[in-house]
């Protein structure tokens, strides 16, 4: 398949997958291969399990410690992805975090507050890195928990994730807001964007820094329903038909549906030409860019 690690692999970047998850954890060292990274570190690569949180692996803030030492040992250029894990349930963070962090309504909140210290710690080793200010950083969600707000517990918000792309040495990334739908997609096109690289690519995003890209979001919710969104619209499809249609940016609670009175049939089509993309090419095992 391309993915990032495949076209940064190319041009002599060093990839590597970290996760402090047993090795073997939902097939990550398998498929981080098959994805073009040369190296994985898991449960099995760590230096000691005194930080093993019992369930999912090692706690993040040790984990991320080594995260930090592992780069330095990597030739620039290089990229590295890192997959945390104390947010899970059953929320375990070290007892001395207990009494001073925030606990919030929800039991993962402050496990989300024990994330955030681990990061600040590793931005911390990492910031007088001859390397630091010449590096571009992601942080993103792979989904989310449960949602303390309406908004946050409807079929829109439960898919609310936050991306975020940060450089030391470029402010013009913090000063910028993308209010346009994205997705997890769209975060390979947006990093090689970003790098000035001119490949084409088969992926099913477009940049963020692209304006002239359709902005759109698709995902599956429970009940085999397919949720698709633009710059406007949010639609619901069910069995393959329109189910429902709102305007979300005015109607965040999502209580007014519009299927019988605006036209979905453009939304529609092209998710469906998406799909169709998408299917065929995992059928057919299609997923990479055939060159002449």
């Amino acid at each position: 398949i391309m993915g990032l690690a495949y076209t940064l692999k190319k041009r002599g970047y060093e990839t590597a997958f970290f996760h402090g998850g047993k090795n073997g954890t939902m097939n990550f060292d398998s498929y981080t291969y098959s994805a073009g990274f040369d190296k994985y570190f898991g449960l099995n690569e760590y230096t000691s399990l005194e930080d093993y949180d019992g369930n999912w692996g090692i706690q993040d803030e040790p984990y991320l410690q080594y995260f930090a030492q592992k780069l330095n040992t990597f030739k620039e250029p290089f990229l590295t992805s890192l997959f945390t894990l104390s947010s899970h349930h059953p929320y375990n963070i070290p007892e001395e975090y207990k009494k001073t962090l925030p606990s919030g309504v929800l039991e993962i909140q402050q496990t989300i507050a024990y994330t955030d210290v681990s990061l600040r710690k590793f931005f911390k080793a990492i910031e007088q890195e001859a390397w630091f200010n010449n590096t571009l950083f992601v942080i993103t969600a792979d989904h989310t928990s449960q949602g303390v707000t309406a908004v946050g517990r409807n079929n829109l918000g439960q898919y609310s994730i936050p991306i975020a792309f940060y450089s030391p040495s470029d402010s013009s990334l913090t000063k910028r807001d993308i209010n346009l739908p994205a997705q997890q997609t769209d975060i390979y096109p947006s990093i090689v964007h970003y790098l000035g690289i001119q490949d084409t690519l088969l992926c099913f995003g477009s940049s963020f820094f692209d304006e002239t890209k359709r902005r759109f979001a698709i995902n599956f919710n429970y009940g085999q329903k397919i949720q698709i969104l633009d710059s406007a619209f949010f639609l619901q499809i069910q069995e393959d038909q329109p189910l429902a249609l709102y305007r979300y940016r005015t109607d965040s609670l999502l209580k007014n549906n519009l299927i019988d009175k605006e036209d979905s049939r453009e939304l529609f089509t092209f998710y469906k030409a998406f799909m169709q993309q998408y299917n065929n090419r995992m059928i057919e095992n299609k997923l990479v860019v055939e060159m002449e």
